[in-house]
């Protein structure tokens, strides 16, 4: 799912000798660093902003419902109208065969035979082609 939430916390330290003071000690530098990858803001950070505006969390975390309740709706339309897609474009097919093979019948009755040859092997190799030839939408 997308809007997984993924929090990693990196903590590093450094140690270095930055000089030597008076009573011969050792400065020591500590460097800590944290990071944080989500669609909402870590714990520690939501208290801050509370300090902030005491609503100023329950704002954030509601933008972020209402995004992913946007993000799945979205979804799910993008689902509907390939579902729809596919659906006209089968009932289209089929209009068009059936048209095609009335079309050769009626020739042949007409006694037309080369135009009813001709309307037939046409809908035929458009049978041949949608039934195997590779969709090219990537599905």
């Amino acid at each position: 799912m997308a809007n997984k939430s993924n929090q990693r916390n990196k903590l590093v330290t450094r140690e270095h000798k930055v000089g030597v003071n008076c009573n011969s000690e050792k400065e020591l530098h500590v460097l800590q660093a944290k990071q944080y990858e989500g669609p909402i803001p870590a714990a520690e950070e939501l208290q801050k902003y509370k300090e902030i505006s005491p609503d100023l969390p329950n704002r954030i975390l509601t933008v972020f419902e209402e995004d992913s309740k946007h993000t799945r709706d979205m979804g799910k339309r993008a689902l509907e109208g390939s579902i729809n897609f596919d659906k006209r474009s089968q009932l289209m097919a089929f209009t068009i065969i059936i048209v095609g093979l009335l079309g050769t019948f009626f020739l042949a009755y007409l006694d037309k035979d080369i135009a009813s040859i001709i309307t037939g092997l046409g809908t035929i190799a458009l049978i041949f082609k949608g039934v195997f030839s590779k969709n090219n939408n990537g599905k």
